[in-house]
C-alpha cells in the first residue's frame, strides 16, 4: 500500500499543518471507534434509557457530527495539496569548501569519540 501511495503521500507531506490536521482527525476517529465499540459492548447489559448509555451515546454523537463537518474541508485541503504540493528542502544546501576531510581525521586521531 505504501509503495502504491508513495507519490500521492509525497505531495501532501510538505504541508506540515495539513499532516497535523490529518493526524488529529485520525486520532479523533479512533476515539469514536472506541466509543462505538464500548456502546455495543454494554448495549445488552444496561437499559437503553439509562444515564450510563446517555453518557456514552451523546458525546459519541457529538464527536461523529463534528468529524463529519470537518471531513469535507480536510478532503479539500488534501486535494489542493495533491494538485499543488508544497516543496520543502529536506537537506541543507551543499556548500563547497576548499578543505574536505574524510574518515577518522574528521573526528580527531581517536575516531568518533576520541
Amino acid at each position: 500500500m505504501w509503495r502504491a501511495s508513495a507519490e500521492a503521500l509525497g505531495r501532501i507531506l510538505g504541508d506540515i499543518e495539513l499532516v497535523a490536521a490529518i493526524a488529529d482527525f485520525y486520532e479523533r476517529l479512533s476515539e469514536l471507534q472506541w466509543r462505538l465499540r464500548r456502546i455495543i459492548e454494554i448495549w445488552e447489559m444496561v437499559s437503553r434509557d439509562s444515564d450510563h448509555m446517555s453518557n456514552l451515546v451523546n458525546p459519541s454523537d457529538l464527536l461523529a457530527r463534528d468529524l463529519s463537518r470537518q471531513l469535507p474541508g480536510l478532503l479539500e485541503r488534501v486535494n489542493a495539496a495533491a494538485e499543488n504540493p508544497v516543496l520543502l528542502s529536506v537537506f541543507a544546501p551543499f556548500i563547497p569548501s576548499k578543505t574536505t576531510v574524510f574518515g577518522g581525521a574528521a573526528f580527531g586521531a581517536g575516531g568518533f569519540g576520541g
